[in-house]
């Protein structure tokens, strides 16, 4: 099924942001762009609830029909990128961060479990938020991308 629209990510950090450190997960966005068959488009914020807030909104308005935010999902204080983004969820998808933790656990990545990687639904978009770490990005991307498909078909045909 040919999907309408684009992916919209966000990636959240000061340190991208000022330029003093680089995109390193640009590639695994290539690929999940070729898979689902949508073009991309990233858009870099701070560390700033209000801003990832009206950048996600934003988004949201447009043709965006995946919106990755990525970063901020940690149990630190300036891990926020949850925080900013569940007010536009009408409908959660729990097993997005269950299965994307498992996935990093079995990866040998024992600090899984502190992620707080989850997925949301907005009218007929699918939000993601999940960690920054290339790694992460390169599992949603290697083994979750046929996961995504199902749910952007589920979302365009209004039936599973």
């Amino acid at each position: 099924m040919m999907f309408r629209g684009k992916i919209c990510r966000i990636l959240t950090s000061d340190r991208v942001r000022k330029g003093e450190k680089e995109d390193l997960t640009l590639q695994y966005l290539e690929k999940l762009s070729e898979k689902l068959g949508l073009p991309y488009e990233t858009i870099i914020v701070g560390n700033s609830l209000i801003e990832i807030r009206d950048t996600v909104a934003k988004s949201l308005l447009t043709d965006c029909k995946v919106v990755i935010v990525t970063g901020g999902t940690g149990p630190s204080s300036r891990d926020i990128s949850v925080e900013a983004v569940k007010p536009f969820a009408e409908k959660e998808i729990l097993g997005l961060g269950e299965l994307h933790r498992l996935l990093s656990y079995n990866e040998g990545v024992k600090t899984s479990w502190l992620s707080r990687t989850t997925g949301y639904i907005h009218g007929k978009k699918l939000v993601i938020v999940m960690p920054g770490n290339p790694d992460a990005f390169r599992l949603l991307v290697e083994k979750m991308s046929e996961l995504l498909t199902h749910i952007l078909e589920q979302l365009e045909k209004g039936k599973h």
